[in-house]
């Protein structure tokens, strides 16, 4: 019965949320597997998801085609405006996919199938371009000296001004957004 309504569900979720589903394009995947647990992690970018809903929608779907096509039990999703933000935690979502409801390891089987987190958080053009900017260089940035301080960590004043310079944009301009993730049921 258990395997019947995870196998319903898994088939219903695409009708579910379809309507909120982005373009998405995953520029990364990793095996995370272990022992007899097959276990994946892909970054996706959607720059077109604007809001809760189709960010959350996007991953989902990802997580459920990923999971498909690779026979995956567990699926982590990060979902990114650009694929610099890649490993920096600059996410509009993170979801886990449990397709067999037992979780992470195998063994907590609670039905669980989902674990949502994500932004409804709304960033202006220039916000965007200031963040990439920021991502594409932040080794770069803390890494050269033309951009640390006396105790040799990074300069937000020296970083912004370049950031400003390159950008054609005024330095006083200029605040590093921030993406919050919020849990989403």
């Amino acid at each position: 019965m258990k395997k019947l309504f995870l196998s319903l569900t898994i088939f219903l979720i695409p009708f579910c949320f379809a309507s909120e589903i982005k373009q998405y394009e995953i520029i990364s995947e990793n095996d995370t597997s272990f022992a007899s647990r097959s276990r994946a992690q892909i970054f996706i970018v959607s720059p077109e998801t604007k809001n809760l809903q189709q960010r959350v929608d996007t991953a989902k779907i990802a997580a459920t085609d990923y999971s498909s096509k690779t026979g995956a039990k567990v699926v982590s999703v990060f979902l990114m405006p650009f694929p610099e933000a890649k490993g920096t935690g600059f996410y509009f979502a993170r979801v886990n996919y449990y397709s067999d409801g037992c979780g992470n390891s195998g063994t907590q089987c609670n039905n669980k199938i989902w674990e949502v987190m994500s932004t409804d958080q709304q960033l202006s053009d220039k916000q965007l371009k200031i963040a990439k900017e920021y991502y594409s260089n932040a080794d770069f940035y803390s890494s050269s000296k033309q951009f640390l301080d006396k105790d040799g960590l990074p300069d937000e004043k020296k970083i912004i001004n370049h950031i400003a310079k390159k950008l054609k944009i005024n330095a006083k301009n200029i605040d590093f957004p921030s993406l919050f993730l919020e849990s989403v049921e």
